[in-house]
């Protein structure tokens, strides 16, 4: 099976940044304010914890009602079910005006009960699962079954590999959006006009990976240009010290290359 993501867990927490005014307080009123202010912290931990548990205990309960969805689909599927509901255009028309899902998500829902048990959808997440099912959906091999297995896979015949146990998440929806590419330009259906590369889409999914992870709030963007030309990159969302951060980098990189 697929490699499935780091379960969530807490890490080690962050120690809180030095007041530097209680250094200027008397001895007995910076042990007073310390006090306060290490009680204070363990409030927020325990708040921060009980949110956290919360947070990843919804994140198994939608896992079990997406798998359990896609249960209910596949049985709705069942020849005279739709019809004896009342919907004369039959399982679709159900999905449509009864439900409200697109024929994209009755598809991933259904082929995830088909190919994956409960706990196997809960392992890999609804995320995870829908990038899979996408790449496995656009790829022209017959090659569900090895991506869900987390195999080594030609995105297209003679074509680039990938290794779908160890790609990230992101990296599986960037190499379907390839394989869409290569595709259309195969088959002389090229985009026109401004477009994002695949490369470059890839670089913002993993550059704003890599900024929450730092613990910034800032996101990464790629703004077209002109047919052809490469992408512009935009952060959006730095506080100050992490604009402060960026220009400062910017301008000792700008510096070196002058030397």
């Amino acid at each position: 099976m697929a490699k499935p993501p780091p379960p969530a867990r807490l890490k080690k927490p962050v120690a809180p940044k030095a007041d530097r005014d209680l250094a200027k307080l008397p001895a007995a009123l910076q042990s007073r304010a310390e006090a306060a202010a290490a009680v204070a912290h363990d409030r927020l931990t325990r708040a921060a914890r009980a949110a956290f548990d919360e947070a990843r205990a919804a994140m198994e309960q939608a896992a079990r009602g997406y798998y359990a969805l896609g249960r209910a689909l596949t049985a709705l599927k069942t020849p005279g079910y739709a019809e004896a509901l009342g919907y004369a255009g039959g399982f679709r028309a159900l999905c449509d005006e009864g439900l409200g899902l697109s024929k994209t998500s009755v598809a991933r829902l259904t082929t995830a009960v088909e190919q994956l048990t409960a706990g196997q959808y809960a392992a890999l997440r609804p995320a995870r699962v829908d990038a899979l099912l996408d790449l496995a959906a656009v790829t022209p091999a017959d090659d569900t079954r090895a991506i869900l297995d987390g195999a080594v896979i030609a995105l297209w015949q003679d074509g680039p590999t990938l290794d779908v146990a160890a790609a990230s998440t992101a990296l599986l929806r960037a190499s379907a959006v390839q394989v869409r590419d290569h595709l259309a330009a195969a088959s002389g259906r090229r985009k026109r006009g401004r477009t994002v590369s695949t490369e470059e889409r890839l670089l913002t999914q993993e550059s704003a990976e890599r900024l929450r992870a730092a613990g910034s709030r800032a996101t990464a963007k790629a703004r077209a240009t002109a047919a052809g030309r490469p992408s512009v990159f935009d952060l959006v969302g730095l506080d100050e010290a992490e604009l402060r951060a960026a220009v400062s980098t910017l301008h000792k990189r700008a510096a070196a290359k002058k030397r």
